[in-house]
């Protein structure tokens, strides 16, 4: 659960930035996704676009930008359950 005071100054930014499906994710949502995942752990991430469809370039650029979140906290798990079965 993110922190309440931290969720209601985010909400209003964040919820057009998440919603926003015609351009690249915004800074505050990819720090809101780090949050999560750090939190929750790696998961299933779609990174859609509706829209304004970019150039491959632009489109894996933004699925490595997810890829490198979920790789740091997969890492950072896989290391947590290690030492806990130790």
């Amino acid at each position: 659960m993110l922190p309440t005071g931290w969720e209601r100054a985010a909400h209003a930014d964040l919820s057009q930035a998440a919603y926003r499906l015609d351009g690249p994710v915004a800074d505050a949502v990819w720090k809101l996704f780090e949050i999560v995942i750090s939190r929750r752990g790696p998961v299933p991430t779609l990174v859609e676009w509706d829209s304004s469809i970019p150039e491959w370039p632009v489109l894996r650029a933004e699925a490595h930008a997810a890829r490198a979140i979920l790789d740091r906290y997969k890492t950072i798990a896989m290391l947590e359950n290690h030492h806990a079965a130790a």
